[in-house]
């Protein structure tokens, strides 16, 4: 589930270690990049443990010939250490523009949808604040999902107050797919379903993807099965190749561990050898 504060929260171990508390804030746009020098002066910037560790066990140089002079070495031996932390400091610097740059921070599509969190869309107040109506949400998604916006705002202004009390206590315990799967069955006095366009949009926001991470899985998977040399398969062996090893690989098992049943032999028989145009159509 995505959401603004959610990306406030993978971005403030980065900044951290460059500003004083408080930090990021729920809810509230990130403080952008700091700028060379930090707020903090650079030997007071916090670079983890290991690079703690890292830079403790930089020596003195080598000094041979008795050259230079105990102070001259120590003073050397600091250098190197900031060094050592600018390189750090552009790190973290580069890797929190970042973070700004590719995550949606701030807006307003992304905001709306921490309505997905049980705890955002039992209260109140949010209501009068900056989750009036889920208009953004609604109009983006009304001829895809065919919902009214108008509907779906009635329902969201109404849903915390027809929510009883004790029944809050035990769907805020519920994480956000099991919470809308409850609200998704709940009828009124006349048996209809309570909420229906808004459960409609919040189960459209929570398969929404985090990242293009699953689509690269499956392009590698494509990429892996038709090669060069089976560079003339169809599009339905295809696809039923990549199911097959996308459902293997999400249950743990593989073409040794998987168990033959007798459905699947019952399978195996002349109908496999139909050429059947319209995949949709049931084989004869």
């Amino acid at each position: 589930m995505i959401s603004s504060s959610g990306c406030c929260k993978s971005g403030a171990p980065l900044s951290g270690r460059l500003r004083r508390p408080p930090g990021f804030a729920r809810r509230c746009p990130p403080c952008p990049p700091p700028p060379v020098p930090p707020r903090l002066a650079i030997e007071e910037i916090y670079l983890g443990p290991d690079c703690q560790a890292a830079l403790e066990a930089i020596p003195l140089p080598a000094n041979p010939d008795k050259k230079f002079t105990e102070a001259q070495l120590a003073n050397s031996r600091r250098h190197e250490i900031l060094k050592f932390r600018l390189r750090c400091l552009e790190f973290y610097t580069t890797a929190a523009k970042e973070v700004q740059t590719t995550f949606p921070i701030g807006k307003p599509f992304f905001k709306e949808l921490e309505f997905l969190d049980p705890t955002v869309a039992l209260d109140e107040k949010v209501r009068s604040t900056y989750l009036k109506d889920l208009g953004i949400l609604a109009n983006h998604f009304k001829i895809k999902l065919d919902i009214d916006p108008c509907t779906v705002a009635f329902e969201w202004r109404t849903f915390p107050g027809l929510i009883e009390e004790d029944q809050k206590e035990r769907l805020l315990k519920l994480n956000a797919e099991e919470f809308w799967k409850e609200i998704a069955h709940l009828r009124d006095f006349e048996d209809k379903i309570s909420f229906p366009q808004l459960t409609k949009l919040a189960q459209c926001g929570l398969i929404l993807p985090h990242s293009n991470a699953d689509a690269e899985r499956v392009f590698s998977v494509v990429t892996d099965v038709k090669c060069k040399k089976r560079n003339r398969m169809g599009n339905h062996l295809l696809n039923a190749i990549c199911a097959t090893r996308t459902s293997f690989q999400s249950k743990g098992v593989n073409c040794v561990s998987f168990k033959v049943t007798e459905k699947h032999l019952s399978k195996h028989n002349a109908n496999m050898y139909n050429v059947n145009e319209n995949p949709a159509a049931p084989a004869p």
